[in-house]
C-alpha cells in the first residue's frame, strides 16, 4: 500500500556537469512501449548533433554510422525501398520473430555500432553504502542505503516493477517483479531488490493457468509493458508476441488476439480508460494491414489501474475487444496517446466518481464537460489522441480518439434514459450485452485517423496534453513530439487536437526540429520535483501540461538526456552518464508518484536493472517529516543500484503500490 517513510538522511552523488546546451528544437519521448516485437529502422549516418545535444561517441570526432544493412535481420526488408511494396512472406515472419539477435536488432545500434573502435570515458556517480537492517522484521529487504532504523507505522510503502528480459532460459515467460524502492521504519532502500524468498521471479500473474489455456501453451516471448503514462497504475499491461495481452499483478486480466493478428506495441489512455494495441493483420496472407486495436475493462472511466474498480477492488469485467481503426500503413510499431481529462496526476483518480456515484444526475452533469464554459472541468475525459508509428514505411498517423470519449460521457454522463440502459442497475462490473458496446455495435464511438505525417524511421513519440480549459493560454502551444533514428525530434502543436473539436483536424504544426543522441530508443516524461525543471520545482506539482519536460534516452551514446521543450526551442538541462551503463535501451520512471524521483534503466548487454535518484525526497517519506536532502553535484544525481537478472533485460515498467 502506499505509505511514507523516514529519519534524516544524507546523501551525495556526482552530477554530469556542464549539461545546459540548446537546441533548435523538440524532443521525442518513449509514451509506451513497444521496441522489442515491432521493427527496426533502417538508418543511414545519423549525427552527433551541433547546437543540439552532442553525441558523446561523436565528440568532436566522425558521427555515428549504421550501415544501410543492419536492420535487415530484424525488419529492414519488409518494405521495398523503392516502391514501398510489402513482403508479404518477410511481413510474415518478422511479425512472429522474436529472439536475443531480433530483438537486440530492433533495439538498434548500440555504442559499439555506431562507434567502432572507440573509446568511451563515463564517470562513476556515487551509491550510497548499502546497510544491514537491524530487525529482521523492520522492512521488506535485508539492506537499505538512507536513514537509520526507527519504529514507524505511519511512512511505509513500496514501489514494485515487472522486468520484461529475454531469459537465458528459454522456457521461463521472461518476466519478473521486483522492488525499486521501499520505505518503513526510517530506512529507505533505492536499489532494485528482489523480492523476499524469490517471489516475483517469474511474475506470478503470468503463470495463471488461465493465461496458459488462452494461449495453448505456458506464456513466455514479452513484447513490451506499459503503464498510463499520467495517471497512477497499480497495474501493468503486458503484451506477448503470442497476442496475449494481460495485466499484472493484481489483477490478472487478459485478452487473447487471433493467430492471423499480431500485436506489436502497446499504450493505454491517461487514466487507464481504454487500452490502445497496434497488430499486424495477417488474415489474408497477400494483403498485411496495420490496425490499431481498442480495449477496455470495464466502463471506461478513470481507475487506479486496468482491472480495479474505483474503490481500488478487484473487478470482474473482462478485457474486452471494442473493435479494430484500419491505419494507413501494414508495419505500425509505436503507439503513445493522452486524453483531455484532469492534470494528468493520481490525484484525478482520487476525485473520479464511481459508476454508482453517476447514478445521480447532479454528478452526472458536473463531471459532462459538456458546456462552453472554460470552469467546466472533469476527472472523466472528453476528447484525446494517439500518435501511431511505422519505422518501416516512415509514417506517424495522429488517431482522434474524441468518439470513444464522447460516447462514454453521452451514455454514462447523459440522461438518466441513457444511463439506465448502459447499466442496467448495475453499480460494481458492467452487464455482459449491455457495456461495453463494440464498434459493430456502435460505429460512432470508433476511433478516427485524422491524418498521417511522412517522418523518417520514426522511433518513439511522446503524446502531450494541456491543462484544463480554464488554465490554458491560447496562444500557448500543447506539445507532443516524435523522435527519429538519427536523433531528429520533431515538435508539434496539437491543441486542436487534444482539446474538444467539431471536426478532426486535418494536420498540425510542426513547430521546429532539433537533435538528440542518436537511437533514441526510449523517452519518458520528467519527474516532479527537480530544481532544474522550470515546469515542477515542488512536490506535488501537478504539472499541468506533461508536453514540456521530458528525459530521452539514446542507446548509441549511452546517456540520458532531460529535456525542456519551449515555444521554440529546446534546452539541455541535466544529463546522465555513468560507467554502470554499458548498454542503454529502456527507461522508466516510477509511474504517478510525487514523492521521490527515482528511475530505472535497462541494460541489454550487461542483464541489468540499474537505478538512479534524482533531487529530494518529500518530507512524506519519514517521520518526523523532514525533507531528505538531494545528492550532492551539479546534477544532484546517485546511483541506487544494480540488479542483475535472468537474461538481457529491455523494459522496466514501475508504480507505487496504491
Amino acid at each position: 500500500m502506499r505509505g511514507w517513510a523516514i529519519g534524516t538522511l544524507l546523501i551525495v552523488g556526482v552530477g554530469c556537469g556542464g549539461c545546459s546546451e540548446k537546441s533548435g528544437g523538440p524532443a521525442g519521448t518513449a509514451g509506451s512501449g513497444g521496441t522489442a516485437g515491432s521493427g527496426g529502422t533502417a538508418g543511414s549516418g545519423g549525427t552527433a548533433g551541433s547546437g543540439g545535444v552532442l553525441g558523446t561517441g561523436g565528440q568532436g570526432a566522425a558521427p555515428p554510422m549504421t550501415p544501410p544493412s543492419f536492420f535487415d535481420p530484424c525488419g529492414g526488408k519488409i518494405v521495398d525501398p523503392k516502391t514501398g511494396a510489402i513482403d508479404p512472406v518477410e511481413y510474415a515472419r518478422q511479425a512472429r520473430a522474436w529472439d536475443l539477435a531480433t530483438i537486440d536488432c530492433r533495439l538498434g545500434p548500440k555504442f559499439t555500432d555506431a562507434y567502432p573502435r572507440r573509446e568511451d570515458a563515463r564517470p562513476t556517480l556515487q551509491q550510497p553504502p548499502e546497510q544491514q537492517v537491524p530487525v529482521s522484521s523492520s522492512a521488506h529487504l535485508d539492506t537499505y542505503q538512507l536513514g537509520a532504523y526507527a519504529m514507524n507505522g505511519d511512512a511505509y510503502g513500496v514501489a514494485i516493477a515487472q522486468v520484461l528480459y529475454v531469459p537465458d532460459d528459454d522456457q521461463t515467460p521472461g518476466v519478473d517483479r521486483i522492488y525499486v524502492l521501499d520505505w518503513r521504519n526510517n530506512m529507505i532502500s533505492e536499489s532494485p531488490e528482489r523480492q523476499p524468498g524469490g517471489a516475483g521471479h517469474p511474475e506470478e500473474a503470468v503463470t495463471s493457468p488461465e493465461w496458459a489455456t488462452a494461449l495453448g501453451h505456458p506464456v513466455r516471448h514479452p513484447i513490451t509493458a506499459t503503464r498510463s503514462p499520467l495517471g497512477q497504475s497499480a497495474n501493468t499491461m503486458i503484451l506477448f508476441q503470442d497476442g496475449l495481452a494481460g495485466s499484472a499483478p493484481w489483477s490478472r486480466k487478459f485478452f487473447k488476439f487471433p493467430d492471423t493478428v499480431v500485436p506489436t506495441s502497446l499504450a493505454l489512455t491517461s487514466s487507464n480508460e481504454f487500452v490502445l494495441v497496434t497488430v499486424w493483420d495477417t488474415s489474408d496472407p497477400a494483403k498485411p494491414r496495420g490496425r490499431l486495436a481498442v480495449l477496455t475493462a470495464g466502463w471506461g472511466l478513470p481507475t487506479v489501474g486496468i482491472g480495479y474498480t474505483f474503490h481500488y477492488d478487484l473487478g470482474d469485467a473482462p478485457l474486452t475487444l471494442l473493435g479494430y481503426v484500419d491505419l494507413p500503413f501494414a508495419t505500425p510499431t509505436f503507439v503513445t496517446a493522452a486524453g483531455n481529462n484532469g492534470y494528468g496526476a493520481s490525484i484525478d483518480i482520487y476525485f473520479s466518481p464511481s459508476i454508482e456515484q453517476l447514478a445521480n444526475a447532479d454528478t452526472r452533469t458536473k463531471n459532462a464537460q459538456s458546456g462552453n464554459d472554460p470552469y467546466t472541468w472533469s476527472p472523466i475525459g472528453s476528447s484525446g489522441y494517439a500518435i501511431v508509428l511505422s519505422r518501416w514505411e516512415n509514417k506517424a498517423a495522429f488517431i482522434d480518439l474524441q468518439p470513444l470519449y464522447q460516447y462514454v460521457q453521452t451514455w454514462l454522463l447523459g440522461t438518466q434514459a441513457n444511463y439506465d440502459a448502459a447499466t442496467g442497475g448495475s453499480v460494481d462490473a458492467p452487464i455482459a450485452g449491455r457495456w461495453p458496446r463494440t464498434f459493430e455495435v456502435a460505429p460512432e464511438q470508433k476511433p478516427i485517423v485524422a491524418f498521417t505525417l511522412d517522418v523518417e524511421h520514426p522511433l518513439t513519440a511522446l503524446a502531450g496534453r494541456g491543462a484544463k480549459l480554464v488554465d490554458q493560454d491560447p496562444t500557448d502551444r500543447i506539445k507532443a513530439h516524435i523522435a527519429s533514428l538519427d536523433g531528429t525530434l520533431r515538435t508539434y502543436d496539437v491543441r486542436t487536437l487534444i482539446n474538444r473539436h467539431d471536426q478532426p483536424p486535418s494536420a498540425v504544426e510542426e513547430l521546429y526540429s532539433s537533435k538528440v543522441g542518436y537511437d533514441p530508443i526510449a523517452m519518458v516524461f520528467a519527474g516532479d520535483v527537480d530544481s532544474r525543471d522550470r515546469t515542477s520545482t515542488m512536490f506535488g506539482n501537478l504539472r499541468p501540461a506533461f508536453g514540456d519536460s521530458f528525459m530521452v534516452l539514446s542507446r548509441a551514446e549511452r546517456q540520458i538526456d532531460w529535456i525542456h521543450a519551449s515555444e521554440t526551442e529546446t534546452q539541455v538541462f541535466r544529463r546522465l552518464r555513468d560507467s554502470r551503463l554499458e548498454d542503454p535501451v529502456a527507461l522508466d520512471k516510477i509511474n504517478a508518484f510525487h514523492d521521490a524521483y527515482v528511475i530505472s534503466i535497462s541494460d541489454f548487454t550487461l542483464k541489468k536493472v540499474v537505478t538512479y535518484r534524482i533531487g529530494p525526497m518529500s518530507g512524506e517519506l519519514v517521520r518526523p517529516r523532514q525533507e531528505i536532502p538531494a545528492p550532492s553535484g551539479e546534477d544532484s544525481i546517485e546511483c541506487g543500484g544494480e540488479l542483475d537478472m535472468a537474461g538481457h533485460v529491455f523494459q522496466v515498467s514501475s508504480a507505487n503500490v496504491p
